[in-house]
């Protein structure tokens, strides 16, 4: 799978997923631009928003929700892909509102293939 140099925001609290996420993103062609928390992921947004296709995003962050961070950011760039993740259950991520959004999900954790798959899945569904 090539990512074709495709930019995606990674927005992900938890050091370690972040990490591992930025590199298989990488290694697989896409351009990765990182952030730990909604205040960071607002300024990456701003920053790079040209060359984004799609953001990735955890559901809870500590400074705000994912969802209200990416609805905002939509707002700006209406063709931004999204895939939203979380490893909490889909009651406490409210699952119903990310999927009435129109927004994919992942639940973590994921491994390399599921998480490939899904972010070709988003950015060609965004098409």
């Amino acid at each position: 799978m090539s990512g074709d140099n495709q930019g995606i925001l990674l927005i992900e609290d938890e050091q370690t997923v972040r990490k591992i996420s930025h590199d298989i993103l990488q290694r697989n062609g896409y351009t990765v631009y990182v952030a730990k928390d909604g205040e960071t992921g607002e300024e990456e947004f701003n920053k790079h928003k040209d060359e984004l296709a799609m953001v990735l995003c955890d559901v809870v962050l500590p400074d705000t929700r994912g969802i209200d961070l990416v609805n905002n950011f939509l707002q700006e760039k209406s063709d931004l892909a999204i895939l939203m993740c979380s490893g909490y259950d889909e009651e406490d991520v409210h699952l119903s509102d990310i999927q009435n959004n129109g927004y994919q999900f992942i639940q973590k954790p994921f491994n390399v293939k599921s998480l490939l798959t899904k972010v070709k899945e988003t950015l060609q569904a965004a098409r």
